[in-house]
């Protein structure tokens, strides 16, 4: 069974998940992390627990996610971490990445999991298990906060358990022999009871170079299961929207600076021109996301804010400004409203190329290594890899895998109808993408353009002569 440790007066971390009260090790962990609380963990027989909790149910929630990132790197801030010890050389200093997640295994989950009577960290803090929602493709080379960020970040709305290897194994006991048969492993049991599978990409190699998350992307396949890939949160989402908008206040308040000193009329033949560059800017929402597509948003943006000062110009002026062809087709205020749009949409292709050079990474990260072929995926143990390999072959679905794989690389997602999509010939390079930016070029097109055409059309108001008399 498994029994309470000793709570403290006071915790390392806030308990931010909802649960047990915080508990800690009766007696700080001498040298590992002197102090460490950890919010949750219970003490008990490791071995009794693993044989009692179904193996499907080894799993950890959002919550204890969050909390062991922010354990290691109290531990690591604290000197924990010995790198002449590791084998895997890391930047102490680097809280994007991080250590590698077998280094994390070795010099802190094992230590911490021992103390508490040799389980998983997932029965440490659940010790009566949680439904498998979600699982976890890892290759153990990826960094620690690499791993948690990006988990936390594509963390799929309604999961609740999640199995991940390195937390849901139990390190101190004999893993051996729960991987002897890998169809009847904790992996193969954990992926067939979870709705999510998600792949994480990494700076070292990818997961597919690695025989046991073949083998997963093997079982996601035979079982109809959707792959998903983990993305990193992007840093300061906010900036380039930003800086579009202030662009479009910037070149806004120089036009209209400028236009002080114009008359109206003498100012019409430039409004053409601005018109005119000003729908031919926005035409680069089409563009694809690279670096000349971000430049052309800024450009854009200052060209509408232009476009609108022009527009507030005529409005003010009134007169024979507003006598121009274009200013009676669609007055100056309609024109300031289709601009304001327009610019929301180039703003928001902005966020989308920073999401789409994000994905681009993380495709690069999931090829690294990756031969093309999952017969090319190694492992730290032969015997591992050939009775995965004979697995596959006996199944007679090798081609398949490859195909399923192929298909995450280019889709960045590889569900059953994109894998069927894919084999009767289609392409579904960027099926994960979506545009907002092209959702609020629509917006504008099909239901701002009609609606204002509606409200400014008095074509049935009345007002004519009656028919003819008889």
């Amino acid at each position: 069974g498994a029994s309470r440790m000793v709570p403290t007066p006071r915790t390392a971390w806030p308990a931010e998940r909802v649960g047990p009260a915080p508990c800690a090790y009766d007696t700080p962990l001498p040298v590992l992390a002197p102090g460490l609380v950890i919010p949750g963990a219970v003490e008990g027989d490791g071995q009794a627990l693993h044989t009692d909790v179904p193996q499907d149910r080894w799993c950890i929630d959002y919550g204890d996610l969050r909390e062991f990132g922010k354990l290691v790197l109290q531990a690591l801030r604290q000197g924990t971490f010995g790198l002449a010890d590791s084998g895997d050389p890391f930047d102490p200093d680097d809280v994007a990445i991080g250590p590698g997640m077998s280094v994390v295994s070795e010099q802190f989950v094992k230590p911490v999991t021992r103390r508490a009577g040799g389980m998983s960290w997932a029965l440490m803090m659940h010790p009566e298990g949680l439904p498998c929602d979600l699982f976890i493709t890892h290759c153990w080379r990826e960094g620690v906060f690499e791993l948690v960020s990006k988990v936390l970040h594509s963390w799929p709305r309604g999961a609740r358990g999640a199995y991940c290897c390195v937390l849901s194994n139990p390190q101190c006991l004999d893993i051996g022999s729960l991987i002897g048969e890998p169809r009847r492993s904790p992996f193969a049991l954990a992926l067939q009871a979870s709705t999510f599978l998600l792949v994480i990409p990494n700076n070292a190699c990818s997961p597919y170079s690695r025989i046991w998350c073949v083998y997963e992307a093997f079982l996601a396949y035979s079982w109809d299961k959707a792959i998903y890939t983990a993305s990193a949160p992007i840093c300061r989402p906010w900036a380039h929207p930003l800086g579009i908008f202030l662009t479009f206040g910037a070149g806004m308040s120089l036009a209209l600076l400028a236009l002080c000193f114009v008359a109206p009329e003498s100012a019409l033949w430039v409004f053409w021109v601005i018109q005119l560059g000003m729908v031919a800017c926005y035409s680069t929402i089409l563009m694809p996301s690279s670096d000349c597509a971000i430049a052309l948003y800024y450009l854009s943006s200052g060209c509408a804010g232009v476009g609108v000062a022009f527009n507030i110009f005529f409005c003010a002026a009134g007169g024979r400004a507003l006598e121009c062809p274009l200013l009676k087709l669609i007055p100056a205020s309609v024109w300031i409203l289709y601009i304001v749009v327009g610019n929301a949409s180039l703003a928001a292709c902005a966020s989308d190329w920073a999401r789409d050079r994000q994905l681009y990474l993380e495709s690069i990260q999931l090829r690294k290594e990756f031969t093309g072929s999952v017969h090319d995926a190694k492992s730290s143990q032969p015997a591992d890899r050939e009775r995965i390999m004979a697995d596959i072959a006996a199944s007679g679905s090798l081609e398949q895998v490859n195909q399923a794989v192929d298909v995450l690389l280019r889709a960045g997602m590889s569900t059953p109808s994109l894998r069927l999509a894919t084999a009767r010939g289609g392409d579904v390079r960027g099926a994960a993408r979506w545009s907002l930016g092209h959702v609020l070029a629509v917006l504008l097109v099909f239901v701002v353009l009609p609606l204002a055409s509606c409200a400014l059309d008095n074509s049935c108001g009345g007002g004519g002569g009656g028919g003819a008399g008889g």
